[in-house]
């Protein structure tokens, strides 16, 4: 049944079927399903990021059964069950030709906070050992923590980290996650902070390595990123990738470095915090 939903979703590419016996043993989120005529018409999922950070995702219409409010249904009771009984903040993401998306979001008290557009380059290739990054060590998760706060970058990324497709405020446990899994480092003696993973590009047949946090002085932003093409290549990767703000600012060091836009379309994340909707402002929509 969900295989028949989603092969209709980004051209049979989906990611739903990979993650679907993982959303089904989540012990936290909660996966909704509406249902038809004993078919699957639509589904969508409330998973927990952080102690302070929902994320909705995975919603999902058959396209037979577009245009009867199925999303609205899914939305608007994950949402209910989100402000009943966890509450603080909830996100989501939504590609920017989606208006739709956007009406119901807006509509349901959600705020546009991010704008993300991804950005691709080649790896380069450099003599073994000669890479300014350091990983980060048991123990400095703080003090990763508050180098990324305070860092320039930061708020052309709405104070938000990529947690694969998936984005939230910096929290310690996010970067004691990534020091365990040997994923981020210290850049230049400490003038910068990178995390990453590897991913796989069906396009380009070969491996990725995908940005997951950038702190550093907006000065060294252009080092920073070339030297992260140098980091893919030395993790046997094809190409360095990242979601970058969509804001003109950080846009010529990412050309200067050697990026390259991949997509002319961009990525929206909107955001609910618990109790920002009054109930006068149920059913209209913010402009």
């Amino acid at each position: 049944h969900v295989m028949e939903l989603t092969k209709h979703i980004w051209e049979g590419n989906d990611y739903v079927p990979d993650v679907w016996e993982n959303w089904l043993a989540d012990p936290e989120g909660l996966l909704s399903v509406a249902v038809y005529d004993g078919r699957i018409v639509g589904l969508g999922k409330l998973s927990r990021i952080s102690p302070e950070d929902w994320w909705l995702e995975g919603l999902r219409v058959h396209p037979d059964f577009e245009g009867r409010k199925v999303a609205s249904h899914i939305h608007e009771y994950l949402l209910g069950v989100w402000e009943r009984s966890f509450g603080s903040a909830l996100r989501l993401a939504t590609a920017s030709f989606r208006p739709a998306v956007h009406h119901l979001c807006e509509r349901t008290g959600f705020t546009r906070v991010g704008d993300y557009t991804p950005f691709k380059a080649d790896a380069i290739k450099v003599e073994s050992g000669s890479l300014p990054f350091r990983p980060l060590q048991p123990g400095e998760a703080s003090d990763a923590l508050n180098f990324t706060l305070a860092s320039e970058s930061m708020p052309f990324y709405s104070g938000l980290i990529n947690l694969y497709w998936k984005w939230a405020p910096p929290h310690s446990s996010h970067f004691e996650e990534m020091i365990k899994e040997n994923r981020i480092w210290w850049w230049r003696d400490g003038r910068g902070l990178l995390a990453a993973m590897i991913d796989e590009d069906e396009d380009m047949g070969g491996k990725l390595l995908t940005m997951n946090v950038l702190a550093c002085n907006l000065q060294d932003l252009e080092a920073l990123l070339y030297d992260f093409r140098c980091l893919a290549a030395e993790m046997d990767c094809l190409a360095s990738f990242l979601q970058a703000p969509f804001q003109p600012e950080p846009w010529p060091a990412l050309e200067a470095a050697g990026y390259q836009r991949s997509w002319d379309a961009s990525i929206y994340i909107f955001e609910r915090k618990q109790g920002e909707l009054d109930a006068d402002k149920r059913g209209s929509t913010r402009i």
